[in-house]
């Protein structure tokens, strides 16, 4: 996708905001939750949203990447896909944004998982071969398919756990329409009414809202200290322990995010972990223990680092229950990264200012929690990319952060963390490079949820 691509985002979420809240007012509950599966209707959606966005572009902006023809296509199918230029946001974040509306689409027309995957991949090869001058782009391809299935159907989820949760009102509307405007301009061609899945909820989900302040400290110096508020967002949805015959993918699933906005530092994480099967198995004395296959994503853009990954991985999840009513959870995930990016001045050489390609990842969280009332945690992830684009060699980052956490009672806490980011990087044209930054959170939360 080329360069403009950004602006083609933000078009969109113009025209969702409008559907947004035209779907809010009208969208009012339907008697009949149960539709029948269309195959047609997303595909014709999917088409539709980018044939309108290319024609904004095309005859209102005028820009000239969106003077298609005959001949540009022709060219686009005869020469192939390249690396792009596009921004780190725009390639890492917005695309697979794109091909989640396009998931979502098809999961809310009444399709499972699996048969709405081609539609987030075949929109974004409609866009990438056919509705530009530019040549097709070898990592939008890959990227916004591959993660927009983990916030497509994230997202389809959670707005249906929002509508079914309580009295279908504007509010919830609202809500559960800027979560997925895919799933709420469906209801809307339906009168209002849900995908056949919708009521069909986890055994358990817990949700946590923090804010607070958050210190990065550059180049391992007190001096250099950069507070700013800080806030938080996390979702533990299903329970990992319970992978029975009726599982279905992303039954069990992890996201959190966070955020902060200040001219000196802003930072914005997005983290998900969504399980595809499951097994339980008895292992190292655990009362509960699984193993499973996960599809994941990453995104993580502050001052000093920029790291993203699209992958698939295999996972250990375990917990122990002991007497005095304290419980030990520990997840390890060690997956095969499909495409990923990290910041790399060294690849302005194309264009850009991070280098993309494959690689693996190890991500290790440890919950130990005292009867209900304090909690202590770690948290490790680390990264490895081997660029195939940008300057070459191999880049490695490691982020661990621990914790404490108090409960001032069942839905409230307060919690004090520090973050350390390491990375390593060798390459075979540039000198090496090797950074260490730090960072101390502190912040309230409010948590809620259900258990069934």
């Amino acid at each position: 996708m080329s360069k403009h691509s950004s602006g083609k985002f933000k078009r969109m979420v113009i025209l969702l905001i409008f559907l947004v809240v035209g779907t809010s007012i009208r969208a009012q509950p339907s008697t009949r939750d149960s539709v029948k599966t269309n195959y047609w209707l997303p595909a014709a959606e999917t088409a539709g949203l980018n044939i309108m966005v290319w024609a904004f572009d095309r005859y209102v902006q005028q820009v000239d990447w969106a003077r298609i023809s005959w001949e540009s296509m022709r060219n686009n199918l005869r020469h192939g896909f390249v690396w792009d230029a596009d921004g780190f946001e725009t390639n890492q974040l917005f695309h697979p944004y794109s091909g989640a509306l396009s998931f979502t689409m098809a999961r809310s027309s009444g399709l499972n998982f699996w048969k709405s995957l081609p539609y987030s991949f075949g929109g974004s090869l409609m866009w990438e071969l056919f509705m530009e001058t530019e040549y097709p782009s070898m990592n939008d391809i890959i990227t916004t398919p591959m993660s927009g299935i983990v916030l497509g159907e994230i997202s389809y989820r959670v707005s249906n756990l929002i509508l079914t949760t309580g009295e279908r009102g504007f509010w919830r509307n609202l809500a559960s329409a800027f979560v997925s405007p895919s799933n709420a301009f469906n209801r809307l061609l339906r009168g209002g009414s849900l995908a056949p899945d919708a009521r069909r909820h986890p055994a358990s989900y817990r949700v946590d809202v923090a804010f607070g302040l958050n210190g990065v400290f550059i180049d391992q110096k007190f001096s250099q200290r950069v507070p700013h508020v800080y806030l938080k967002y996390r979702m533990e949805y299903g329970d990992y322990a319970h992978p029975g015959k009726s599982y279905r993918p992303f039954d069990y699933f992890v996201t959190e995010a966070g955020a902060s906005l200040s001219d000196a530092n802003s930072i914005l994480a997005i983290f998900a972990n969504g399980m595809l099967f499951g097994k339980k198995v008895d292992l190292f004395g655990a009362r509960k223990a699984t193993i499973g296959l996960f599809k994941n994503f990453s995104f993580l853009n502050n001052r000093v680092y920029k790291i993203s990954s699209s992958s698939v991985g295999c996972a250990l999840l375990t917990r122990h229950t002991f007497a005095n009513r304290s419980a030990w959870n520990n997840t390890l995930i060690v997956s095969a990264i499909v495409m990923g990016g990290v910041n790399s001045l060294y690849a302005l050489e194309v264009g850009r200012d991070y280098n993309l390609g494959p690689g693996m990842s190890v991500k290790y969280e440890s919950f130990y929690s005292l009867k209900q009332s304090v909690q202590f945690y770690l948290r490790y992830k680390h990264y490895w990319i081997h660029p195939l684009s940008g300057a070459k060699g191999n880049e490695y980052v490691d982020i661990l952060m621990t914790g404490a956490r108090v409960f001032l009672s069942q839905k409230q806490s307060l919690s004090l963390e520090f973050i350390e980011y390491d990375r390593w990087s060798h390459y075979r044209d540039y000198p090496n490079l090797k950074e260490n930054n730090f960072a101390v959170r502190a912040y309230y939360s409010f948590i809620f949820g259900a258990r069934r």
